[in-house]
């Protein structure tokens, strides 16, 4: 059972990491105050010298005052968000695993998770996929971050932040810029039927990235509700139909509940479970608000409604012993 928030933030609160992290914040707003200070007075030397007839001068020191408050937000913002990952995200995320495990369950040693801000799922997995494979052509480049990666009860999972990006040339004007062709978040479990082939699913609402492939052919199901909000493709409809039946597509309806606003792609594949959650940047501090506020409660109900989805999608009932799909790096 997941912890509740208020019995969370009872337990972190009297941490080190969590005094740290509250001294870090100081720090950064007396950074962030600095930074207006030195942007005030530049204003203040800028209308002077408009005042005396300087027009370049005063413009310049104009510009550079909202330079200055805009890179002191940002590098500020920037130290506190990477001291928040790395001292309180891991306790929380460790807290909420452990914890997720249903409570006739007496074996919470196979809950376990690693968190690594840094990291981000293989890209030799990732691009295995058939919803990745498109990008793998051209010039592309990878910006991972935020790797979860562990056990609850019997389905290993891991899943991380990705930032796609394609370079294209604009021949008429002898450029190349870089287009985003996916932002978002990547989930990889074990899924808890063996099967061979990939089945597809794409929300109707919501941004979705173009590069991402649907294989196979299309399918329609039983539920005229399900049709609505997801179009389905598959290799072999037989399996896809084994792959969702009823209580199934029941379950990723209310998966889709927990995410509304966003994209979402879902691919069975080979054993996998795979989620793209798109156009979300999960797992960051949000300004330099107070640990008990708005701050660590996103962050709480991010990690809480990934976690879910093991439980949702019921991936700890093993269909026939099936044997674990081996896709975590050691």
């Amino acid at each position: 059972m997941i912890p509740k928030f208020d019995s969370l933030v009872q337990v972190l609160s009297g941490t080190k990491p969590w005094q740290q992290l509250n001294e870090q914040r100081l720090k950064s707003i007396r950074g962030r105050i600095f930074g207006w200070f030195l942007g005030f007075a530049l204003l203040l030397l800028g209308l002077s010298l408009l005042l005396f007839g300087e027009i370049t001068s005063g413009f310049g020191a104009l510009v550079m005052s909202v330079v200055m408050v805009i890179i002191s937000y940002r590098i500020t913002h920037k130290q506190y968000s990477e001291q928040y990952k790395k001292l309180v995200v891991p306790p929380l995320v460790s807290n909420i695993i452990t914890h997720s495990i249903p409570l006739d369950t007496l074996d919470k040693k196979r809950n376990r998770c690693k968190f690594n801000h840094q990291g981000h799922i293989d890209l030799d997995l990732l691009l295995s996929i058939p919803l990745f494979q498109k990008y793998d052509e051209g010039i592309i480049s990878y910006h991972g971050e935020d790797l979860f990666s562990g056990t609850i009860d019997k389905t290993d999972f891991q899943f991380s932040d990705f930032v796609i990006q394609k370079n294209y040339d604009l021949i008429l004007v002898d450029q190349d810029i870089d287009i985003t062709t996916f932002r978002g978040l990547v989930f990889i479990a074990d899924f808890h039927k063996s099967f061979d082939g990939t089945t597809t699913l794409k929300t109707r609402k919501g941004k979705i990235y173009k590069h991402q492939t649907m294989t196979g052919s299309s399918m329609k199901t039983a539920s005229h509700e399900f049709d609505k909000m997801f179009k389905i493709s598959t290799t072999d409809e037989i399996t896809g139909r084994y792959l969702l039946p009823a209580n199934m597509l029941e379950r990723i309806i209310n998966l889709r509940k927990l995410f509304p606003g966003q994209g979402m792609a879902i691919c069975l594949h080979d054993g996998m479970l795979i989620i793209s959650i798109h156009g979300v940047d999960f797992f960051e501090a949000k300004g330099l608000k107070k640990l008990e506020k708005q701050n660590l409660l996103r962050t709480y109900e991010e990690i809480k409604a990934i976690v879910e989805i093991i439980h949702l999608l019921n991936l700890n009932l093993r269909i026939w012993n099936k044997q674990k799909k081996d896709f975590i790096a050691k």
